[in-house]
């Protein structure tokens, strides 16, 4: 499989890969948006927050290139939403007394009702979750 390197250097997979939502180890990304303040989204209000403030319009031209990249970053991934059937998966979850905090029980209840792997290092927390799959490729 062939793997090019972008401009900070790092690999990253083909086109063909990346509009299948694939890395080069063929593993499926699926993003999940649990609310607007998701750290993923902060460089994104970033960016906007700059052009908004840029008094120049040359100033804007680099916010809006990161933006860019960033859209085109997650257009590889699927998006997964928070759905009626996670929501009664996370109400589930809640009756067993599954103790973690609200937006990581969201997180696997998305994850188990699409009957996906999580990977995550907060093991802590999602070991606590019956039935979630895990997986931690930081300290793997």
């Amino acid at each position: 499989m062939r793997t090019k390197k972008n401009k900070k250097g790092t690999k990253k997979g083909t086109k063909k890969e990346q509009k299948r939502g694939q890395n080069k180890k063929g593993v499926r990304t699926i993003f999940v948006l649990v609310n607007s303040s998701d750290p993923f989204l902060f460089p994104m209000r970033g960016w906007l927050a700059g052009i908004r403030r840029a008094r120049d319009v040359a100033d804007q031209v680099r916010p809006y290139d990161q933006l860019i990249n960033l859209v085109r970053f997650f257009q590889a991934w699927d998006i997964l939403r928070f759905d009626e059937n996670c929501a009664a998966r996370f109400l589930s979850l809640r009756q067993q007394g599954v103790r973690i905090g609200t937006l990581d029980l969201k997180i696997a209840s998305i994850t188990l009702a699409h009957d996906a792997i999580l990977l995550s290092a907060n093991a802590r927390d999602f070991n606590q979750v019956p039935g979630l799959r895990t997986e931690d490729w930081l300290h793997a």
